[in-house]
């Protein structure tokens, strides 16, 4: 599995009263189950060893006392095990639009809005990627509106790619960094299991973590 720690950062002074309506929970944002929990406004709704849902409440915002209930803006650190996994399935063989090496650019003249082409070629009939830029002038910290803007077209043109069950695992791995990136945010992944199966055209690679990170949103009542 893997460990998800949620944490909020604790107020320096005396937390605030508020009125019924106002306050919030710490709610979990995936499943796991909980290691420790530690209330610091409000009032802890989960114990070490309790399993748990994405949106169930790990912290509430309501504390039960003898005159009544109290309301706040709950505040915790809760430590959780989770356990993720990614999955990415790179093809054999496949045909991906490739640059071709040329590029046409099409520029324009830009007065006061008014925007006045330099070019007289049309868009090319093959496929192409487009990239817009701008040279304006500036006068101190202000763009003036007067300058030049480009079109730049890169062609492409269709290429069969074949690649060996290495190079699909290879390529399979680069992907997933991405998506670890992504996926895992500010977290400290502690372990990364791979695995994978060939199938008919593809590879399928699966990557199992084992990731410190925190999971929680807030539900305001």
């Amino acid at each position: 599995g893997c460990v998800a720690h949620i944490v909020v950062t604790e107020r320096g002074q005396t937390p605030d009263i508020l009125t019924e309506g106002a306050y919030s929970d710490l709610c979990a944002a995936a499943d796991g189950v909980i290691v420790e929990v530690r209330a610091q406004t409000g009032q802890a709704a989960v114990r070490p060893g309790e399993a748990v849902a994405t949106g169930d409440v790990l912290v509430r915002g309501t504390v039960e006392t003898a005159r009544g209930p109290l309301y706040y803006r709950s505040v915790g650190q809760v430590l959780a095990r989770v356990q993720r996994t990614l999955t990415v399935r790179i093809p054999l063989c496949e045909t991906l639009l490739l640059p071709t090496g040329r590029q046409i650019c099409r520029p324009s003249l830009y007065l006061f809005g008014a925007s006045i082409p330099l070019y007289s070629d049309r868009l090319p009939e093959e496929p192409y990627a487009a990239v817009q830029e701008r040279y304006f002038l500036r006068g101190g910290r202000y763009e003036l509106p007067v300058g030049l803007q480009a079109e730049r077209l890169t062609l492409l043109e269709a290429v069969t790619v074949t690649r060996t069950p290495a190079q699909a695992y290879t390529c399979a791995l680069e992907q997933l960094q991405a998506m670890e990136a992504e996926a895992f945010a500010g977290a400290t992944v502690e372990k990364r299991e791979a695995s994978q199966v060939h199938k008919e055209g593809y590879l399928e690679v699966s990557v199992r973590y084992t990731a410190v990170i925190a999971p929680r949103k807030r539900a305001s009542r």
